[in-house]
């Protein structure tokens, strides 16, 4: 979406929005794509500029893009609240390296 139009830079969340919806198009296009997990572990974002959007205060554990990812595999699966984040990972031990957590989280870095 950023090299398309020059009304996204690398801070527009309306273009990462955009740019997260035709990726899971293309992904889930393909036969042997078929898992949420591995969608939001390869969702690229390292052309993204979190900086503007991270509200954080103090010394952070992850860098921004973990934790969003947490977020977009919460979003996906529905989950209302971050508790039902954490169990899932807490029974996925692998998919939290692969988000980039080096343990499992708790609620709050979350």
């Amino acid at each position: 979406m950023y090299d398309s139009t020059p009304l996204y830079d690398r801070t527009s969340l309306f273009g990462l929005e955009s740019d997260i919806r035709v990726v899971a198009e293309t992904w889930f296009g393909h036969e042997c794509h078929n898992s949420v997990e591995e969608y939001v572990c390869a969702l690229p974002l390292a052309y993204f500029q979190f900086k503007a959007h991270d509200q954080y205060e103090g010394a952070t554990h992850y860098q921004i893009d973990t934790p969003f990812r947490g977020f977009v595999l919460k979003e996906l699966h529905g989950w209302e609240h971050e508790t039902a984040l954490v169990d899932h990972l807490r029974t996925r031990p692998e998919l939290c390296e692969e988000l980039g957590f080096e343990t499992t989280p708790d609620q709050s870095p979350l």
